[in-house]
């Protein structure tokens, strides 16, 4: 065989290690969906007029996941059933033209709480893990979910800096 190429043991080692990851990942999402404590207060949205509302509750990390835990309320009459939800790393772009500008970089979660519907006059909590990058501290991660047969949309921005203060699993 050729060195360039990889075998098949090594294929197959490389698969194991990568769901060996994802099984470790959703095991401490699930050690955070249950734990009671909520540490985060102020990092909320609520939209008003759309009876609906989310807020951080729990934030871990471990050296290369953020594991996030949100309280989804809704107030409405009407079910919320999740189409997506979107994560954006974004940080502030340095030249002074173009003000307010951002550096975007898609994230995809690795694994995510198997909740997808919100009933009405219910609140739930939903949990996601998605890969960590190093952003500056003016830095923020946004969190966008979408309903699937709806026009709502909520947004919420969380500061990197409270993603760098976050309490790490390792510890």
């Amino acid at each position: 065989q050729s060195t360039g190429l990889p075998n098949s043991a090594r294929i197959n080692r490389q698969d194991s290690i990568k769901n060996l990851e994802k099984q470790m990942a959703i095991k401490r999402l699930n050690v955070l969906m249950t734990d009671k404590h909520i540490n985060y207060r102020t990092i909320s949205v609520r939209l008003a007029q759309e009876q609906i509302g989310l807020a951080l509750t729990n934030m871990t990390t471990d050296s290369d996941i953020v594991y996030l835990k949100f309280l989804f309320v809704n107030g409405s009459k009407l079910d919320y059933v999740i189409d997506f939800a979107e994560f954006i790393y974004r940080d502030p772009v340095s030249n002074k033209d173009l003000k307010g500008a951002y550096d975007k970089k898609n994230v995809y979660m690795i694994t995510q709480s198997d909740i997808n519907q919100i009933d009405a006059k219910k609140e739930q909590f939903i949990g996601y893990a998605i890969p960590r990058y190093a952003l500056s501290k003016r830095g923020e991660l946004q969190f966008i979910l979408r309903e699937k047969t709806g026009s709502r949309v909520i947004e919420l921005l969380i500061p990197f800096s409270e993603i760098l203060t976050a309490r790490s699993i390792n510890q």
